[in-house]
């Protein structure tokens, strides 16, 4: 027998299987303007619908409603098609950009039926089907009318049993209704559903809602069992759901997920920054000691200085107090030099501290030495030159290394307070050193703008 593929205009070749029908013009413009595109890239899988929908183990019918509009198709089917069909970044953007566009006009639409016995579903018909299942929930004529009623009509009928008939009959619902039949039903009963439901087969439920819909459930769950059920998906899609949390929700079960840390990497920065502006101080200080280096300073980043100085003050044990510092050093030195600064000067004397640990790694390595010439040139130059005479231990090398990356007139400002201390002192020597290692050029500039502030000294 002729196997049945899709041609590329969307039909179906072979001598028994029909041609698609054409898409009806009364369709919204959304769902038409998709599923024009799904057709599209059906075709260029090569098979049949009835071929297709043995290779990812869906219903048929599922696969010929998706493609004529007369369902939403799930994102999972989406993924899985555009995947098959070898379509390109750009198709594949486009084609998920129209899905979302399309998936409220789908749910705004009456529900169609299938089956003449569906028809017209009175409320009589829908308590005569109900107590049917709590009968027998396996029975076949049971399995049928969950086969084949629409996930509405399901999600009504399931409404009207007891939670533990309900998550017996559930189990007979096919895995392409799942998700439709969850977010049609009571919101408690759905919850109980899961709850009794193999942990394996709620998350792909789970799975087919869209992130907003699966986040709706989760939020009014139990927090034991929401954790259940994001341990069974993978971290990127539990990043989308979570994005939809409260913030209480989304506090409490973030460091409870697996792979927690990967999940926040794969999340919308400016989501999470938005988490951590409703936080407490508290919060936000286990945010720092805890999360992500790198997160972490993209959040500190985002928030008010005043608030991130509080916040990267110690707030531990007085024995993590040295660890305070560093992490503090660490985020300070991966951040914009403008913005550290602005930090810095909140903390007053306290930041005298955090400096001695920024200044650590450059005896090591010069690889920070621009960043922190352009945070020395940022703050006040009595401050500077402040910090730099107080650094312990007397080997100035990474001095004179970020005074060669900084422009002159910051330099000679910071030089010019170190300079103005008694005759002799550490800090005196300190910038004769310094300004002995430059070239005759540089110190010629900075000795004629030292020029400018004895003029402007004398005259004040």
């Amino acid at each position: 027998m002729t196997e049945n593929v899709a041609t590329p205009d969307g039909n179906m070749g072979g001598a028994r299987e029909k041609m698609m029908k054409p898409l009806k013009k009364d369709l919204p413009q959304n769902i038409y303007l998709l599923v024009e595109e799904l057709r599209k890239t059906f075709s260029k899988t090569g098979k049949s619908m009835r071929a297709y929908a043995k290779t990812r183990h869906i219903n048929v019918s599922a696969i010929s409603r998706y493609l004529d509009g007369g369902r939403a198709p799930s994102r999972n089917f989406i993924d899985n098609l555009l995947s098959d069909a070898g379509e390109s970044e750009e198709r594949k953007e486009l084609i998920i950009g129209l899905y979302l566009a399309a998936r409220p006009d789908f749910k705004k639409r009456p529900i169609q039926v299938r089956h003449d016995r569906t028809r017209g579903n009175s409320e009589q018909q829908l308590f005569q089907k109900a107590q049917q299942l709590k009968a027998d929930p396996r029975s076949s004529s049971s399995v049928r009318i969950l086969n084949e009623e629409h996930p509405q009509w399901i999600a009504s009928i399931l409404d009207l049993t007891s939670p533990g008939k309900c998550a017996a009959a559930f189990r007979h619902v096919t895995k392409s209704q799942m998700a439709d039949v969850l977010v049609n039903m009571n919101a408690s009963h759905a919850i109980e559903v899961l709850r009794l439901t193999d942990a394996r087969r709620a998350a792909e439920a789970l799975r087919e809602m869209s992130a907003q819909q699966a986040a709706q459930l989760l939020e009014a769950m139990p927090f034991e069992q929401s954790i259940d059920l994001f341990s069974s998906m993978d971290s990127g899609r539990i990043a989308e759901i979570v994005q939809h949390l409260s913030h209480k929700k989304f506090i409490a079960v973030l460091e409870k997920l697996p792979g927690w840390t990967e999940v926040l990497r794969m999340m919308n920065i400016s989501h999470v920054v938005g988490v951590c502006r409703g936080m407490t101080r508290e919060e936000l200080s286990h945010v720092v000691e805890c999360w992500p280096l790198q997160i972490t300073t993209q959040i500190i980043s985002e928030i008010d200085a005043t608030t991130a100085a509080t916040v990267l003050l110690p707030f531990s044990e007085p024995d993590q107090i040295i660890q305070s510092q560093q992490r503090a050093a660490q985020i300070l030195t991966m951040m914009d030099p403008d913005k550290a600064a602005c930090i810095f000067s909140a903390w007053g004397s306290y930041g005298k501290f955090v400096f001695e640990h920024m200044v650590g790694p450059l005896r090591r390595s010069n690889t920070n030495r621009g960043r922190m010439a352009k945070f020395l040139s940022n703050l006040a130059p009595s401050e500077s030159a402040h910090l730099i005479a107080e650094v312990k231990r007397p080997d100035h090398l990474w001095a004179h290394h970020v005074f060669a990356e900084m422009e002159s007139a910051p330099a000679s400002h910071i030089l010019w307070h170190l300079l103005k201390t008694p005759p002799g002192s550490t800090s005196g020597r300190l910038a004769v050193e310094i300004m002995d290692q430059m070239n005759e050029e540089r110190r010629e500039a900075i000795r004629n703008l030292f020029k400018n502030y004895r003029g402007s000294a004398e005259t004040q």
